[in-house]
């Protein structure tokens, strides 16, 4: 998919499952990195295949540990999303454009763990969409 073409909700639930996506990644260090990703990856798996790459970058010795990095996405409600959770699939994720930001991990994991899944949950984010236009 073209940067800058979003992802109609219908893309993420297409009956295709092994279908990849060509996801846009930026490090923390600036450096920009771009591979097909399956839509059924998980963020832990996605992590792991982007580290790989990023080994082969200038400024790879400037990032720490994977597990002090935390993937961010602008979600369909067009909220940026802190993704906690990284037994997430990227389908489940459906960011807005198949692009993930890697940031450093702020505050008590655990405790946005929490929060992250309480949200999903309860529906947090998504209500938007669902809301009819009078009530918006």
């Amino acid at each position: 998919m073209p940067l800058g073409i979003d992802c109609p909700m219908e893309f993420w639930t297409e009956e295709e499952k092994n279908q990849s996506v060509v996801v846009d990644f930026l490090l923390p260090t600036g450096i920009y990195l771009s591979f097909p990703v399956s839509r059924n990856a998980n963020l832990s798996t996605i992590k792991q295949m982007l580290w790989g790459q990023a080994q082969n970058e200038p400024l790879f010795y400037m990032l720490s540990d994977p597990e002090a990095y935390v993937f961010t996405c602008v979600n369909q409600t067009a909220e940026q999303q802190e993704l906690e959770d990284e037994q997430q699939r990227l389908c489940d994720v459906r960011p807005f454009l198949p692009m993930l930001r890697l940031v450093t991990r702020q505050g008590d994991r655990m405790e946005k763990l929490i929060n992250s899944q309480i949200s999903l949950l309860i529906g947090k984010g998504r209500a938007h969409r669902l809301a009819p236009a009078s009530a918006r």
